[in-house]
């Protein structure tokens, strides 16, 4: 069989395509050379076909001139298979500069890629069986486009072959610092489709844990995880909502993205969580995840959130933990609050009720930089739609956390007045009593109730009861209403609220509360005897609540006989207590210490584990009869810091204050001459902004300071409780009751 010169090269130029495995510039080289050779076959009569298609290996297009060239004299794109050297990982690795430079040579790798760790500039993480590496950024395969300009891009799972520089980036982290992607290879799939179930959003709601959905929806909203890294999405359709907590889906798509995805439905809750979660009956956050993204019309489609529930802010907040409420959609017209402490960068956005305080704080995990787009609608009435997206669950209670959807601007919102007398009674009126009395609370009542932010007048609220033989409204000559309860009775009483307002109809609300047997608090014991019992010791103590600890939920307990720190069991547990209380309190006699060095070497004398067993009310002065006096600064720094019995004093100072403020940090001192003593805290412009009006270098003042040792250091720092200027006037520390 005679061939022609023609065939010969083609039968040349097909093998010599094999042993290159597709190389993209001889292949641009081969079809140039058939072209030509097809118009000079001098009608020899064969049909001469193009080189078998690449199948699933994909090469990054790439613009005609490129930004950057690699810094060896060679194109990589001029090597071919049997020219390049293809390191391993572990190899590239070993091969690193040791002072944490770059290398200006690069180098080939193939790996499967475990993660895309940044969608903007292709971070990545990837694998081959010598192990795992960075991949700081990656770029099409002349270097020329990021890779969030690509037109194909690979993703988890897919095998990538990457021509990179290297670094030991600050000598302790091993990364591709640039990376090429050459060309990259589909992964196979380790799931079937055909496992999945097609349903709507809603019934995937509704679905058994663990099952396995098919659903279509639109995305609304993108959430980020630490560093501005998306993590997660919420996706509406067929009238409902779900959130998807997939971070490979959720950098490769956008709002308005109309999708196709495979999940497993799950109901999630924090492990630490689990045991308050299932006390009140929360199920979790409904969520899919382990996702995989079938179709993306990466278009903008228009959000259709009709379907919302009209509730208001308090309606959401008081839903039963129990209902699956969590990444459903709500709309309220609701407040938006921004609220940045004094030399913090962390922001926490609020959306709040109309009475501006029910409400709950926005989820965050880049400290309130994914929500800096509220900014705009700072202390505004807007008409907010927003998803509870999980709930915080402790001993005492579960809060619901939201996400905010979509924020219109009310422009200058006007209250119905109309509305006033029920806004009063339900938001005011209704939320001073508790559901059960074991003491009699002696409570002064809200009779008045104002709102400058929703400009109604003064509504009015009055009271009554079914029986007064439980409970009943005792009216002074001063006008003030004081609502009692009977000690040692027991039954259930009906209160009614009413509330009124000039040229409007009164609304009416009532609400049942239970009278029980005072608490057996016979065994409770003396502040005193609780500083002096045993480590571990359970106790049950009576005293007046005191100023707040600071950076710890709790106060100071005391009577005359001591002050005691006790660290109550949640934050939760702090709500409804006040400075002046008499309680009775539950909890371990404890030697605390937090230490980074291993076993600690000194303690802060305390309670913790702290409930409120019985309280008594009342307002009374707490006592400073075990105060130490004509003590100096200079006295309590000198004070042997191995005795932990200090930290259960209090003493009464003469001194200035000090403050010291950077970037990161800010921190107080109490001053006297040479003489400085540090303020615990986290960030003393936050935790002690009560105090800055204070700050005078020429002034000093009558200071209550407990000395105290948490952070097991070798010296001891103070806790400000109260503090009397020249004119008599005390100011108490409150930071706890506040929050």
């Amino acid at each position: 069989m005679h061939l022609s010169r023609l065939q010969l090269l083609l039968i040349y130029l097909e093998e010599k395509s094999k042993k290159m495995k597709k190389n993209r510039k001889f292949l641009s080289l081969f079809l140039s050379v058939l072209s030509c050779a097809t118009l000079v076959s001098c009608g020899e009569g064969n049909n001469t076909s193009a080189p078998s298609n690449t199948g699933n290996v994909t090469t990054p297009s790439t613009p005609s001139a490129p930004s950057s060239k690699p810094s060896t004299d060679e194109n990589n794109s001029s090597k071919n298979e049997d020219e390049k050297k293809i390191y391993t990982i572990a190899e590239l690795i070993a091969m690193m500069p040791s002072d944490g430079s770059a290398t200006t040579e690069r180098y080939y790798v193939r790996a499967t890629i475990k993660s895309i760790d940044n969608a903007d500039y292709g971070a990545m993480t990837i694998e081959d069986s010598t192990g795992t590496l960075s991949v700081y950024g990656t770029y099409s395969s002349d270097g020329a486009k990021r890779y969030s300009q690509l037109d194909e891009k690979p993703v988890k799972g897919d095998t990538v072959l990457l021509y990179g520089t290297i670094q030991n980036y600050k000598s302790k982290t091993p990364e591709i610092k640039s990376g090429w992607i050459i060309e990259f290879t589909k992964g196979t799939p380790s799931w079937s489709e055909d496992d999945y179930t097609e349903m709507t959003i809603g019934e995937a709601r509704e679905a058994n844990v663990d099952s396995l959905v098919k659903v279509t929806g639109v995305v609304s909203r993108i959430t980020f995880a630490s560093g501005m890294k998306p993590n997660g999405f919420i996706i509406v359709g067929d009238n409902s909502s779900i959130y998807v907590y997939d971070s490979q889906i959720a950098i490769a798509v956008a709002v308005g993205n109309k999708i196709t995805l495979l999940a497993k439905k799950t109901m999630f809750i924090p492990s630490k969580e689990a045991s308050s979660a299932k006390k009140f009956g929360y199920k979790g956050a409904c969520q899919l995840i382990d996702g995989h993204l079938l179709s993306n019309d990466e278009s903008t489609n228009d959000l259709d959130l009709s379907f919302a529930q009209e509730k208001t802010v308090k309606e959401v907040i008081e839903t039963s933990p129990s209902d699956n409420i969590t990444s459903l959609i709500y709309h309220s017209n609701a407040l938006i609050k921004r609220v940045q402490k004094e030399g913090q960068s962390f922001v926490n956005y609020y959306i709040d009720d109309l009475d501006g305080k029910t409400g709950s704080y926005v989820y965050t995990a880049c400290d309130g930089k994914d929500f800096a787009w509220m900014d705009q609608y700072d202390g505004k009435i807007c008409s907010v739609y927003y998803t509870a997206l999980n709930a915080k669950s402790t001993s005492t209670g579960v809060l619901f956390r939201f996400l905010p959807i979509k924020i219109e601007d009310n422009n200058n919102y006007q209250f119905d007045k109309a509305e006033a007398p029920k806004f009063a009674v339900e938001y005011y009126g209704l939320e001073q009593f508790d559901t059960a009395y074991s003491a009699d609370p002696k409570k002064e009542m809200l009779t008045s109730v104002t709102s400058d932010l929703l400009n109604f007048g003064t509504a009015t609220l009055s009271y009554s009861s079914n029986n007064t033989d439980l409970a009943y409204f005792e009216t002074g000559e001063d006008g003030k209403v004081i609502f009692h309860v009977n000690n040692g009775t027991e039954g259930t009483a009906t209160i009614t609220v009413t509330g009124h307002l000039d040229g409007q109809t009164d609304f009416s609300k009532t609400m049942d509360i239970k009278i029980t047997k005072p608490v057996d608090v016979s065994s409770a014991v003396n502040v005193k005897a609780a500083i002096d019992a045993s480590k571990d010791t359970e106790l049950l103590v009576k005293g007046v609540i005191g100023p707040s600890l600071v950076n710890k939920d709790g106060f100071y307990l005391i009577d005359d006989t001591g002050s005691l720190a006790v660290v109550m069991n949640s934050r939760d547990e702090l709500e409804g207590l006040q400075i002046g209380q008499t309680v009775y309190i539950k909890g371990k006699r404890d030697l605390f210490a937090s230490s980074r060095k291993g076993t600690p070497s000194y303690f802060e004398r305390c309670m913790t584990g702290c409930q409120i067993v019985k309280n008594e009310f009342g307002n009374v002065d707490y006592s400073t009869a075990s105060f130490i006096k004509g003590k100096t600064l200079a006295d309590l720094i000198a004070l042997p810091v191995a005795d932990n019995y200090h930290t259960a004093e209090v003493y009464v100072i003469t001194a200035g204050l000090k403050f010291v403020s950077t970037k990161n940090y800010s921190n107080a001192y109490l001053k006297d001459g040479d003489s400085e003593m540090r303020l615990y805290c986290t960030n003393a412009a936050g935790q002690y902004g009560w105090i800055k009006p204070y700050e005078d270098d020429t002034k000093t003042y009558t200071m209550e300071v407990a000395v105290c040792n948490w952070n097991d250091k070798n010296y001891f720092t103070a806790c400000l409780l109260s503090i009397t200027d020249s004119n008599g006037n005390k100011v108490m520390n409150t930071l706890n009751f506040n929050s």
